[in-house]
């Protein structure tokens, strides 16, 4: 870029040092670029590689989806309605959930999509307020008793902002923010 100077440095890692990597995409899905350190770092300092991440990211869409599968508000739609295989909407539930995390903000799924996704149901049987409440309380749940950090309030932020889309252009009325 014209005009922008980029100081050049030497690093010498030394045994268990880490280098990460990351494109500048990635902090794209912080508030700011110094919570998105925050966040790789704090990954780093656990010492999580690449895989160890998702791995978490797939922890945590098992506990949250499972919570929400028992759940009785939820049962009629991924049991009677959709009848779930939940291996496979495992997968993709963590495919998303690894993008919204992890992936760049230019591919991942938009909250359109997502919400078209789930109109179906929506037709079938109406999404009620306290529907999309229990989803956020179950979500904020899950997250509070596992993980804690900036991925985890990005993890916690995105699916307040998926909630509060859905509830809207499904039902006409929003979900509580996120404060």
């Amino acid at each position: 870029i014209s005009g922008d100077h980029w100081d050049a440095h030497d690093f010498v890692l030394d045994h268990g040092d880490t280098l990460v990597v990351v494109s500048d995409g990635i902090l794209d899905f912080f508030e700011t670029p110094s919570d998105g350190l925050r966040a790789l770092s704090a990954m780093s300092d656990r010492g999580l590689g690449a895989q160890q991440m998702v791995d978490e990211i797939t922890e945590f869409v098992t506990r949250f989806y499972r919570a929400i599968a028992q759940d009785d508000q939820f049962h009629r739609y991924f049991h009677t309605i959709a009848n779930v295989d939940w291996h496979a909407h495992t997968r993709e539930l963590t495919d998303f959930w690894a993008d919204t995390l992890l992936g760049d903000p230019e591919e991942h799924r938009d909250a359109g999509e997502l919400i078209e996704a789930h109109r179906w149901l929506h037709d079938a049987d109406p999404f009620n307020e306290a529907l999309f409440d229990r989803w956020l309380e179950i979500l904020d749940t899950t997250l509070d008793h596992g993980w804690a950090g900036p991925m985890t309030d990005t993890a916690r932020r995105r699916g307040h902002g998926f909630a509060w889309a859905m509830a809207k252009r499904l039902t006409g009325h929003a979900t509580r923010r996120l404060s």
